[in-house]
């Protein structure tokens, strides 16, 4: 039996690639690009690849048959940024494309599928408000619409195919080998001081974020791929809450000397930069209890680990 990653060859898939050989499991990847070494390290040649695209339900289901597949997880889709420049193949991609692995997984009565989702299905939300899962969604962005289609369509299928589905909203995900969304304020205070440069942040430094490690989003989607059937079938998942302020201290505790200037006058060239961000409480209890998810990385763990990454891509 095996588990096939549709799009592991993106971040969050890879780094799930990895959470799996670290628990003795042999993934598939299932990607029109091969597995990526910078993350994966030695690890790539203990992992199969199979070159499929997404948008042709035959390919996935072949993928599935031929690799003897009782277990799916879906983390393939355009983001944010791209998914803005690009509407039509962010709808191909992230709607159409998860449609044809919810009808693949049906077809072959696959055990579990797992389904990257993402806080952007909620829309903007208030700095005083609880994110639960059953918050009303009401999202702004192409990103988070085409999400919430997949989302939808996840819940049909379960209802009326009694397909094993659970769904990860992950909030503002970083760590290595990310560089859209959050990341760009990460790289932007950890990686232009690592390269001996003054880095600006225009956010008022009280500005408060729940965001979440890579590797954290990654062991959510293992955790959730061994359970069955869970009390509901979309789960919250971050690392803690952090401050624009905070990021800015953990930068300089492992980089002493660093030059970063923060304040909403602040002035920068970053363009990869987001605007602050979605407010609210991002509750995870719901995927404690029901799959046991805790959070293994803080803000200072977390940049401690992308900073040795980076000085590794220096070399």
């Amino acid at each position: 039996m095996s588990t096939l990653l549709i799009g592991g060859s993106g971040n969050v898939g890879a780094h799930i690639a990895l959470e799996m050989l670290k628990g003795g499991e042999t993934p598939v990847i299932f990607d029109l690009a091969p597995p990526p070494k910078t993350i994966l390290g030695e690890a790539v040649e203990k992992i199969k690849h199979v070159k499929g695209d997404m948008l042709n339900v035959a390919e996935i289901a072949h993928a599935i048959k031929d690799n003897s597949v009782k277990k799916v997880i879906q983390t393939a889709s355009l983001l944010t940024r791209e998914a803005g420049n690009r509407p039509v193949a962010a709808a191909q991609v992230n709607f159409l494309g998860t449609v044809n692995v919810l009808e693949a997984c049906r077809i072959a009565d696959i055990e579990k599928l797992v389904y990257t989702s993402t806080s952007s299905v909620y829309g903007p939300t208030s700095d005083d408000s609880l994110i639960k899962e059953d918050h009303p969604r009401r999202p702004n962005s192409f990103y988070g619409i085409t999400k919430l289609a997949g989302e939808g369509y996840c819940e049909v299928y379960s209802s009326k195919y009694g397909l094993v589905i659970n769904g990860i909203r992950l909030r503002l995900v970083y760590g290595p080998g990310q560089r859209t969304g959050i990341s760009g304020i990460t790289d932007e205070a950890l990686g232009k001081p690592l390269r001996g440069q003054a880095a600006a942040l225009p956010y008022d430094p009280d500005s408060k974020m729940y965001i979440t490690y890579v590797k954290d989003a990654a062991r959510a989607h293992v955790q959730a791929s061994k359970v069955g059937k869970t009390s509901q079938l979309f789960y919250n998942i971050n690392s803690g809450e952090a401050s624009i302020g905070e990021v800015v201290a953990a930068v300089k505790a492992l980089l002493p000397g660093a030059e970063i200037k923060v304040g909403k006058e602040v002035t920068t060239t970053a363009k990869n930069l987001p605007q602050m961000m979605e407010g609210g409480v991002f509750d995870t209890s719901a995927a404690r209890e029901d799959f046991n998810y805790e959070p293994h990385y803080p803000i200072r763990e977390g940049l401690r680990e992308l900073l040795e990454y980076e000085k590794r891509m220096m070399k």
